[in-house]
């Protein structure tokens, strides 16, 4: 008999496969003596070939300077994901840039909910753009070495759909272009185009844009390739601000009919910060604002430790989840102070078990980077352990109702960091793992006298078009989960099976909770029995089949019985190779299902 399932779709996030960025830091970019958005744009991207250094071209694009082709212009409301892998520093410059659009503009920058076509800002190789909308996820990349507020702005400018501003069809009355200053091959980027292919919006050329080039760009020598012909060419290339007319562009384009002669609206408030202040800003164009922006600060709206990293998750307080080092999976900043205190009510204790953890181990000794769990609301409680390196911890318990976890790395060495799983008295759960680290960390085994095994995996599964591309406890590439292999030397028919430890029997019933995703053409059955040792029993209580897309399913079903058991978690391959499994989050909880499961007794 098939337990009762209750089965919840959950958001589907696709990212961009997990690239290398080319190894630029500020440093290289303080050596190289780079000011302006468009130098810093072209030195990080110098080994790649983008269209006119920073554009990645579509079929639709056709346009220059500014799109005419309507169905490329955005809606009113863009959605947007800003990637976790960026630290608060960049969020919150990415942020604030969306944030001055929206009130200077009638376009408004939305997190994203389930909308099809949105904006990605991500750390891709380098920085970069499409031009205009494209549809569904569109990546604009602020790599390593692209962070500043000029830089982003441009790159935005990319995606409402502005070009760069020499390539208008009347530079030549502006600049002139030093062809023979230009580097063999690159002189494509300087193409210029016909009033059939651009439109100007009936806007002045303008040397202070935030899309111009600057005067050496892909110069061979360090000599100009582009010359000023008047005035106010000095500052060409250098802008990090819109320029007035880049404003003026951007609201004919989007035909904003915005009173402009004066203060702007307020922005929305920033996050906090690491002074645990909020900000939110105005802007000024009438000729007689005395400063051409205000600022203006209040306290966070939720508890936060001043001086601590904000990128940290720093007060816990529900029955049971898990915290993580800042940035995880993907590896911790440099010069990090992360507080996280969890508080179980009044009279329960906290229970925190490692499940992965990679911090820099100096010969045995947690001397650079560390983490200390401390017996009480902060870190002047009791100190109960410090750990580093990779060994697992045995699970810590507070002798009250509060655990805190200090985290600290030093200016160089960063590592992925940690996940921990957490509990309250109350909660007591009989059993959690979320695969971040190997299964014999929760105590899974897979069964030997199956067919063959399970693995575990991050990002997409080998074969293509087939499993996961993203795992279910972090929702990004990096996160850990279990899948079956369907390609070869599998053949129809064959079966693995994964084994949780040993469970005690569910007087009153266990509610197990757990998320899978089964993805591919060939896609067959995933079952779970309730082994009951005593009497070595296997008892189906779930079963799914077929092709269900790239999506984690979340179900739920309740356990009943009198014995000790395991849970089988049993994938069997169809008639192909893309026919992947996989399953994460795996959770047992003492007690019913909330929504009344029912399993087999």
């Amino acid at each position: 008999m098939k337990a009762m399932l209750f089965i919840t779709l959950i958001l589907t996030f696709v990212l961009v496969p997990g690239v290398k960025s080319l190894p630029i830091s500020k440093n290289d970019l303080l050596q190289a003596k780079i000011q302006g958005p468009m130098e810093k744009i072209l030195y990080v991207n110098k080994h790649h070939d983008y269209f006119e250094g920073d554009i990645v071209l579509a079929k639709k694009q056709g346009e220059k300077n500014a799109i005419i082709d309507e169905t490329l212009k955005w809606s009113s409301v863009i959605p947007y994901e800003i990637h976790s892998q960026y630290d608060s520093n960049t969020r919150s410059l990415i942020e604030d840039v969306l944030r001055e659009i929206s009130v200077r503009m009638c376009v408004e920058f939305v997190p994203r909910g389930n909308e099809g076509s949105y904006l990605m800002y991500t750390r891709g190789d380098g920085c970069y753009s499409s031009v205009g909308q494209m549809g569904g996820m569109q990546v604009v990349s602020i790599g390593l070495g692209c962070e500043g507020r000029g830089v982003i702005k441009h790159e935005t400018m990319h995606a409402l759909g502005f070009w760069h501003e020499q390539s208008r069809y009347d530079r030549d009355d502006y600049v002139e272009i030093v062809w023979e200053n230009i580097q063999s091959g690159m002189e494509y980027n300087f193409d210029k185009y016909s009033e059939d292919q651009i439109q100007t919006l009936d806007e002045e050329y303008d040397y202070s844009s935030v899309m111009h080039y600057g005067p050496t760009a892909f110069s061979s020598n360090g000599e100009p390739t582009i010359v000023a012909l008047y005035s106010g060419g000095e500052n060409m290339g250098q802008r990090n601000d819109f320029s007035q007319i880049d404003l003026n562009k951007l609201r004919k384009l989007y035909n904003c009919d915005v009173d402009v002669s004066g203060w702007s609206d307020w922005t929305s408030w920033s996050g906090c910060d690491v002074n645990c202040k909020r900000h939110r800003k105005r802007f000024c164009e009438d000729e007689f604002c005395e400063t051409s922006s205000e600022t203006e600060s209040t306290d966070c709206d939720h508890f936060c430790v001043a001086g601590h990293d904000t990128d940290c998750k720093s007060r816990v307080a529900t029955s049971y989840g898990f915290v993580t080092s800042p940035l995880y999976p993907y590896n911790y900043k440099a010069e990090v102070e992360c507080l996280q205190t969890i508080v179980a009510p009044s009279g329960e204790q906290v229970a925190l078990s490692f499940e992965t953890i990679d911090v820099e181990d100096y010969y045995g000794v947690c001397y650079y980077d560390w983490v200390k769990v401390y017996d009480g609301p902060d870190a002047l409680s009791p100190l109960i352990a410090t750990f580093c390196g990779r060994a697992v911890p045995n699970t810590i318990r507070s002798s009250g109702n509060a655990l805190t976890v200090l985290f600290y790395s030093d200016y160089s060495v960063t590592m992925r960091g940690y996940l921990a799983d957490y509990s309250t008295s109350s909660s007591n759960p009989l059993h959690v793992c979320r695969f971040e680290g190997d299964i014999s960390n929760c105590g899974w085994t897979n069964d030997d006298s199956a067919d063959f095994k399970w693995s575990r995996n991050k990002g997409t599964t080998p074969s293509y078009d087939t499993g996961p591309t993203y795992d279910h406890t972090t929702m990004q590439s990096e996160g850990y989960y279990m899948f079956i292999e369907t390609s070869s030397p599998q053949t129809n028919g064959m079966k693995a099976r994964l084994l949780t430890p040993v469970l005690p029997r569910p007087d009153g019933g266990n509610c197990l909770t757990f998320a899978y995703n089964m993805f591919g053409a060939t896609v067959d059955d995933l079952s779970i029995y309730q082994v009951k040792l005593s009497r070595l029993q296997l008892l189906p209580i779930f079963s799914v089949s077929g092709n269900h897309g790239n999506n984690w399913i979340e179900a739920e079903v309740t356990i009943y019985g009198n014995d000790d058991y395991q849970l089988a978690f049993e994938g069997r391959r169809g008639n192909g190779y893309t026919g992947d499994i996989a399953i994460d989050d795996v959770i047992v909880l003492s007690g019913e299902c909330d929504e009344g499961g029912s399993g087999i007794a």
